[in-house]
């Protein structure tokens, strides 16, 4: 979608992939990449904080089971 020009529907296809898998931080990435690239700055904002939720919680996890 983005080579086609359509970023807005790219930003959706990348925040789908996400939502399937929020543990990928490749995923997690190429969506907030595309979400800013389609000038989505506040939905940009909301998985960013989203990933780095999700990325404390797994740190923590791993630290108080060692």
């Amino acid at each position: 979608m983005k080579h086609a020009g359509d970023l807005a529907a790219a930003a959706a296809l990348a925040d789908e992939a996400r939502s399937m898998d929020l543990a990928d931080r490749y995923l997690n990435s190429e969506c907030v990449k595309r979400m800013l690239q389609a000038d989505q700055v506040i939905l940009d904002y909301k998985t960013v904080l989203f990933v780095a939720l999700i990325y404390f919680y797994v740190k923590l996890i791993s630290v108080l089971i060692i």
